[in-house]
């Protein structure tokens, strides 16, 4: 956890990703729409911290209007490590549940995903 110089408390992109039960691009992606406020700590790299409140604000009021959740409906897929944090799996027992085909992926380019 990070804090800036001003009283606001900073998250990063991957524990509001965690938070929000979405992917990191989707977090970038929302950072970058103003969906959710942040502070980009590098200039020319994408790296961001998020406004914890911010994050909890959203996740609260799309508990209030289901079905609407930019985060769930932007992607079809999601990445096997993205799988592995929001579920609190350990990535090695994910790639046992794909070998053992309890578990189907796709090809996406040279990675492997999950269908949502």
């Amino acid at each position: 956890m990070s804090h800036f110089t001003d009283e606001e408390e900073y998250i990063s992109v991957q524990e509001t990703a965690l938070l929000l039960g979405c992917c990191d691009a989707s977090v970038k992606g929302a950072l970058r729409k103003g969906t959710i406020s942040g502070k980009k700590v590098k200039k020319h790299v994408d790296v961001w911290m998020v406004s914890k409140a911010s994050a909890l604000e959203y996740k609260k009021n799309q508990a209030k209007i289901k079905g609407k959740d930019d985060f769930q409906t932007n992607h079809k897929e999601i990445s096997i490590k993205d799988a592995s944090k929001i579920l609190g799996i350990p990535r090695l027992d994910f790639l046992k549940l794909i070998e053992s085909g309890k578990l189907k992926t796709e090809g996406l380019g040279y990675h492997r995903v999950i269908k949502k």
